[in-house]
């Protein structure tokens, strides 16, 4: 994926954010388009999400019950951050889980891993291109 434009502020002190896998009207409305609000939100969601993410691997019917747990944390920080998607994808295996279908969270796991992975790498490169001054540089991700 090809990221054009990595953060602008508008004219009116607005904040624009084009990150793939976040929703950025849901990111405005949720922040009041003010960046000082949701980029340190952003940082400790990609710090943070990778641990999260290396406890969703190895499920048994044993620790469903932990894993649904783990994503609930994953649910709730990705609505935090607008990765509205991801946040769906979370809690329908949640539920899955909950309801103790491991055969239902093995078939669907897979896809939400590397959902979560994606999206962290893409806040990563964005937040460092942010950081770094470059705010119009084409970025693979």
């Amino acid at each position: 994926m090809k990221i054009t434009e990595i953060t602008e502020i508008t004219e009116n002190g607005g904040l624009s954010v084009l990150i793939p896998g976040i929703d950025e009207e849901k990111v405005l409305s949720l922040y009041a388009y003010n960046p000082e609000l949701y980029f340190p939100i952003l940082r400790s969601y990609a710090a943070n999400t990778s641990a999260t993410i290396k406890n969703l691997y190895h499920i048994t019917k044993d620790n469903l019950a932990v894993y649904a747990i783990n994503l609930h944390g994953l649910k709730g920080s990705s609505g935090i951050i607008g990765a509205e998607n991801l946040k769906r994808k979370a809690a329908s295996l949640e539920q899955i889980a909950k309801a103790g279908n491991l055969n239902g969270v093995l078939a669907e796991n897979e896809e939400l891993l590397e959902e979560a992975k994606t999206l962290v790498a893409n806040i990563k490169e964005w937040l460092s291109c942010r950081d770094t001054g470059n705010k119009k540089k084409d970025l693979q991700l």
